[in-house]
């Protein structure tokens, strides 16, 4: 029975002068008296084993116990966290799931299933920024799936030289032209310095 859901015990007899009361788990349940046991919406509080005591003038009887189960549908409890991280980092994200079991999880990436995240956490080693998008993750139970929030992860890359400027040797009153390529997250910015001490008031913005 899904939680939430109605249900019924029902008992057919014979004899007259018929009394009952209905019992779970062995106690007696107030005013539950009558042929029929009704639940108008069940709740995890009422799984158990019930039973119905008859009674009359000539004498006492017990049916057997009819077990009761409610089924919870799956339901996030805590979704994946938004991260921002360095490149070459470890990312983990989490998720916590409630629900009938059996519970399965399949993490998504941009929408699409990442083959093999199938655990309740998901672990990207040696992240690079082609891996920077959205997760999200599918929790699934015998009732139905949930998705969970997306986490976006973003993935910065620090600045890296792609050209180191050059030495050089000039004549008196030349002029000299130094550059240098850098990549990375951006904005960057870029500061000369001549003899280790800044050769400009300000830092320049650079760009890949």
């Amino acid at each position: 029975m899904t939680n939430g859901g109605s249900a019924a015990f029902t008992l057919v007899t014979t004899g007259s002068s018929l009394r009952y009361q209905w019992r779970r788990n062995g106690t007696n349940l107030p005013g539950a008296t009558f042929a029929t046991l009704t639940f108008a919406a069940v709740q995890p509080a009422d799984q158990g084993a019930y039973s119905v005591r008859i009674t009359n003038e000539v004498g006492v009887a017990v049916s057997p116990a009819a077990n009761l189960t409610v089924l919870l549908p799956v339901t996030i409890n805590a979704s994946p966290q938004s991260q921002t991280v360095l490149a070459g980092s470890t990312v983990t994200m989490n998720v916590l799931a409630a629900g009938t079991g059996p519970i399965s999880y399949q993490w998504e990436y941009n929408s699409a299933d990442l083959p093999g995240q199938t655990a309740t956490n998901l672990v990207l080693n040696n992240v690079q920024t082609n891996q920077t998008g959205a997760y999200r993750v599918r929790v699934t139970n015998p009732l139905g799936s949930a998705l969970s929030s997306i986490a976006s992860l973003t993935i910065l890359l620090p600045p890296t030289f792609t050209l180191q400027p050059q030495g050089q040797t000039n004549p008196t009153g030349s002029s000299a032209t130094l550059t240098a390529a850098v990549i990375g997250t951006e904005p960057l910015r870029l500061q000369w310095y001549f003899n280790q001490t800044n050769a400009l008031a300000s830092s320049m913005i650079c760009c890949n």
